[in-house]
């Protein structure tokens, strides 16, 4: 993957990073769902359920606002 052309993430909204902490947010919450689950922690797994269909949210928005626009 290389960043040298000069529209590599079109579909990426400005502040890549914030995408970067969707993911992050995504990933680890799906991982701490699991654990909280199989260890009978359904508060964790809910607190953690919601982190990521808010970040899930956040990104469906994002992506929907940064994709080119058609005339």
């Amino acid at each position: 993957m290389s960043s040298t052309s000069p529209n590599w993430p079109y579909y990426l909204p400005k502040p890549w990073w914030r995408v970067v902490v969707i993911v992050l947010i995504i990933v680890l919450g799906g991982t701490t769902i699991a654990y909280a689950m199989g260890h009978g922690a359904e508060a964790v797994a809910a607190v953690a359920i919601a982190a990521v269909s808010a970040a899930t949210t956040q990104g469906v928005r994002a992506l929907l606002r940064a994709r080119p626009r058609r005339a």
